[in-house]
C-alpha cells in the first residue's frame, strides 16, 4: 500500500535523517529476497490447491483468491516498491526519468488492487470460517456459485478501491480507505473472538464427526492465517492513514511497515505447510514426480549420467588422497 511519498521526504528532510547508500542496498536486497519468497510461496501454494484433489474444497476457493492477490502483489508490487520508493525516493540511489510516469502511476493502481484484494479476501476467509462453525448444516448447502460472486465482490471492490485512490484523493479516499481497513480489522477480530469463544467451549467437536474434524483443522489453520495478517497489515494501515491525514511520522516506520506487510504474503504458504497434511502431502508428491522426471531423463541419456558418475568417483578419490 503506498503511501505519500512526498510527506515521507519533508518528514525525513525536517528531521535531517539522511540514510546513506549502503542502507539502502541493504534493504533493498532485503525486499528483493521477500519478493523471490512471495512469489514462490504463492505460487507453490496456487498450484497445489488447484492440482490436489484432496485440497479442491469449495472452502478453499477464498484461499486460493488470496493466494493469487499476494502473488501478483510480489510480481507487481515489490518490485516497483523496491525501484521507485527506496531506490528514487528514500534513498536516492538512482533517479526517476519522465518516461518513468506511466509505469509509477501502474504501479499505483495494480499495488492498491492486489493489497485490497488481499485484505478483503482474508476477511472473507474469517467470516466463512465463523459460518462454518456456527451454521454447518447451511454452509455445506453453499455452492461454487456462492464462492465465486463473493469473490467477483472482493476484486470488484478492490477496483474501487484503486480507482478513488486515483481520482478522489481528497478526504473522500481517507474515508474510503479508513473505513475498509477499520472494518476489515473489527471483522477479523469479531470472527476469531467468536470462534475461538467456540472452541473453548468444546461444543464443536461434540456437533461435528468425522469429515466435520477436518473442517474445524481447517478453521485453526485459516485463523491462525487471518491472525497473521491482522498483525502484518495494522502497521501499514494506520502509518498510511496517518500520511493520509498529514500526520508527520518518521519514514523508516513506514519502509518497516510495508517490509511486514509483504513478509505476511509468503508467511500464508508457511502456515499451510505446517498446519495442513493435505498441503504437506501435495508437495510431498509434487518433489517426487519432479524426482521421478529427473530419473527418466537421465536414464534416457545415459552419457550424462556416466559423467556425473565419473565426476562423482573421481571427487572421491580427491578426498580420499587428501
Amino acid at each position: 500500500m503506498v503511501a505519500n511519498i512526498s510527506k515521507v521526504n519533508e518528514s525525513s528532510s525536517a528531521n535531517g535523517s539522511s540514510p546513506s547508500s549502503t542502507e539502502g542496498i541493504a534493504m533493498c536486497s532485503a525486499f528483493a529476497l521477500i519478493c523471490v519468497l512471495v512469489v514462490v510461496g504463492n505460487l507453490a501454494t496456487i498450484v497445489l490447491f488447484t492440482v490436489n484433489k484432496r485440497l479442491g474444497k469449495k472452502s478453499l476457493y477464498l484461499v486460493i483468491n488470496m493466494a493469487f492477490a499476494d502473488f501478483m502483489y510480489g510480481v507487481l508490487s515489490v518490485p516497483f516498491f523496491i525501484y521507485f520508493e527506496l531506490g528514487v525516493y528514500f534513498y536516492q540511489l538512482w533517479t526517476m526519468g519522465n518516461s518513468d510516469l506511466p509505469i509509477f502511476y501502474f504501479y499505483l493502481v495494480a499495488d492498491r488492487i492486489f493489497s485490497a484484494a488481499s485484505l478483503l479476501s482474508v476477511t472473507c476467509i474469517s467470516y466463512e470460517r465463523f459460518y462454518a462453525i456456527y451454521r454447518p448444516f447451511k454452509h455445506r448447502s453453499l455452492t461454487a456459485r456462492h464462492y465465486q460472486i463473493v469473490i467477483f465482490f472482493i476484486w470488484a471492490l478492490a477496483f474501487l478501491h484503486s480507482g478513488c485512490s486515483l481520482f478522489y484523493s481528497g478526504k473522500f479516499y481517507i474515508y474510503f480507505w479508513i473505513s475498509m481497513g477499520v472494518v476489515s480489522s473489527f471483522i477479523i477480530v469479531a470472527c476469531y473472538v467468536a470462534i475461538w469463544l467456540k472452541f473453548r467451549q468444546g461444543s464443536v467437536a461434540t456437533q461435528q464427526q468425522n469429515r466435520d474434524a477436518q473442517n474445524v483443522r481447517l478453521t485453526k489453520t485459516l485463523l491462525l492465517v487471518s491472525i497473521t495478517t491482522l498483525i502484518c497489515w495494522l502497521p501499514l494501515i494506520v502509518v498510511s492513514d496517518l500520511h493520509l491525514l498529514n500526520v508527520e511520522i518518521s519514514w523508516r516506520y513506514y519502509v518497516f511497515s510495508v517490509f511486514l506487510n509483504y513478509c505476511n504474503s509468503f508467511i500464508n504458504a508457511i502456515v499451510y505447510a505446517l498446519k495442513l497434511p493435505e498441503f504437506r502431502e501435495g508437495m510431498a508428491v509434487s518433489c517426487c514426480v519432479h524426482a521421478s522426471l529427473v530419473r527418466r531423463q537421465e536414464a534416457g541419456n545415459p552419457a550424462n549420467s556416466n559423467s556425473r558418475n565419473n565426476q562423482a568417483a573421481f571427487s572421491i578419490t580427491r578426498v580420499i588422497h587428501k
